[in-house]
């Protein structure tokens, strides 16, 4: 049964069953930080509320966006929000700052991160390798050193060889020539130069290309993106709470892999949300539903994070000396609350 379906019945059988007290007041509400401002990037989690799932839980959800100058790791260790989803990377960092935040990641949306370097070819070309970046041109943020860096040393090439431009997020230093390759999410940056090259008077050298990309993940190191996470307390004391959301977020993950278009249309309607149907339904089919898929998540139901990942990760910033120590992952990573729903094939 297609989504749009699915929210027919949904609001027929709520109408049906709905007390003649208003049942918000029934509800619990729970929050969450987001990592940047809403938008497609969330869609699983948007979904998932529009579908009624939370409700179906007995929840109430509510978004604390983010954007610059504010932290998530920040609003669940005050308190401020119940969970939070970020990059694997902050929280064992946070962990392991100097005055540690006690959270424990309890999910992986993405199985791989969506950061890469990427570049424009002709149709049909061969997937780029890092082999190809050497003495080409290579447009990074200002952060974005550690990555390049730790690319170079798995790969064993010489970073020297690399010509570092250091550039905006946008990719338009990519789309004028400044740079050969761009660093970026493979699920963000190349939709601006899909829509440029789409144009009739599109430049020339944007005209008949393609991008594609060399994704740190496949090349370096295997990491997971869009990692939700908790108060190591809130899991010992709410135990029920985590596994309700857990079980909302993974119903509503695959809502938007079964159906992408009917999620799309339910996250462009979303209040708040800032991404037109064009580029939520692009994120979706150009990767991000793709990222969301894994072998463990076939095998153990979406959401699922290996142990070994972990340790893998927290290595790879150890050796560019940004972590003093590695930590079990068994004292802060938890498969506990997964709710089983596998991810169709």
């Amino acid at each position: 049964m297609k989504l749009g379906k699915w929210i027919g019945a949904l609001a027929l059988a709520v109408g049906l069953s709905m007390p003649a007290a208003s049942q918000a007041e029934d509800l619990t509400e729970v929050s969450v930080a987001l990592s940047w401002l809403r938008n497609g990037q969330y869609a699983p989690l948007l979904a998932a509320d529009s579908l009624g799932y939370f409700k179906d839980e007995g929840l109430k959800l509510k978004l604390l966006d983010g954007g610059p100058g504010k932290n998530t790791i920040s609003f669940v260790g005050v308190g401020q929000a119940d969970f939070g989803i970020d990059s694997s990377v902050f929280v064992f960092r946070s962990r392991l700052a100097e005055t540690p935040v006690d959270i424990s990641a309890v999910g992986a949306i993405l199985q791989n991160g969506p950061y890469g370097y990427i570049t424009l070819t002709e149709p049909g070309a061969p997937k780029p390798t890092p082999q190809d970046m050497v003495g080409k041109k290579i447009g990074i943020q200002s952060d974005g050193e550690v990555f390049l860096q730790g690319l170079a040393r798995l790969n064993n090439l010489d970073y020297k060889s690399f010509d570092i431009q250091v550039v905006q997020g946008g990719i338009e230093p990519l789309m004028t020539g400044q740079v050969d390759f761009f660093s970026g999410w493979v699920t963000n940056q190349p939709y601006q130069f899909e829509l440029e090259a789409a144009k009739p008077d599109a430049p020339e050298n944007l005209k008949n290309k393609t991008w594609q990309a060399v994704v740190l993940s496949e090349v370096a190191v295997a990491s997971y993106g869009d990692v939700i996470f908790a108060r190591t307390e809130l899991l010992k004391e709410k135990p029920d709470l985590v596994r309700k959301v857990m079980r909302a977020l993974a119903r509503g993950m695959e809502a938007t892999l079964k159906d992408p278009e009917a999620a799309a249309k339910l996250v462009t309607e979303y209040p708040d949300q800032s991404d037109d149907f064009n580029r939520v339904i692009w994120r979706l089919k150009k990767g991000q539903n793709d990222l969301m898929v894994s072998d463990d998540t076939r095998k153990n139901g979406l959401l699922w994070m290996d142990l070994d990942r972990w340790v893998k990760h927290q290595e790879f910033y150890k050796e560019a000396g940004l972590i003093s120590r590695i930590e079990d992952p068994k004292v802060f990573v938890t498969n506990e609350f997964n709710a089983g729903i596998k991810s169709p094939n």
